[in-house]
């Protein structure tokens, strides 16, 4: 699920089948919306009524620079290409390196590294027949990430609020 402030579009990303779909809605207050669902998905995940969906996984590429073929590895920690001839990995982009990823027509998966090293993007391009797989998969693993901190910092907050008010009721305590 995204959401365009700019162009007030909410896309819903969804898999149907072996396909993914991709509906956009415009509305005034897709901001709005968003974090409604957000949060209401949040709320289902913390009382274990939502199912996990299937993160990562590994897929068929054609690597459209040199013309390989191997596979793209999507996990929790990044992607990774491995190429058929190899053991190792060709290389591996940190899930907060991954500054975008996106389909293009013609079966092409094109993902956007960012190098704070060099401070350049670095654009990957890649033929499959299951392109907007791997874009669904990096994307669903990206919300996972993103729930699961955003999760983290509400309980933080919700600690450092008890201590607070623990701390006032001893002052308080102590007044008297």
């Amino acid at each position: 699920m995204t959401y365009s402030p700019k162009n007030k579009v909410l896309c819903l990303w969804r898999r149907n089948g072996g396909q993914t779909q991709l509906h956009k809605y415009y509305t005034r207050k897709c901001k709005d919306l968003y974090y409604c669902i957000k949060d209401a998905m949040g709320r289902a995940a913390v009382r274990g009524n939502g199912s996990l969906p299937e993160l990562g996984g590994e897929f068929p590429v054609q690597d459209m620079r040199t013309g390989e073929g191997g596979l793209l590895q999507v996990c929790m920690e990044g992607v990774g290409l491995l190429f058929a001839n190899s053991k190792d990995f060709e290389f591996f982009v940190r899930l907060d390196h991954i500054r975008k990823c996106f389909t293009q027509k013609g079966g092409i998966f094109v993902l956007e590294e960012y190098n704070p090293k060099t401070r350049h993007v670095i654009q990957r391009r890649y033929k499959s027949s299951m392109a907007d797989q791997i874009c669904y998969a990096v994307l669903c693993v990206f919300s996972y990430v993103a729930a699961g901190s955003e999760q983290k910092k509400l309980q933080g907050a919700m600690e450092v609020q008890r201590q607070r008010e623990a701390a006032a009721a001893a002052a308080a305590a102590l007044r008297k």
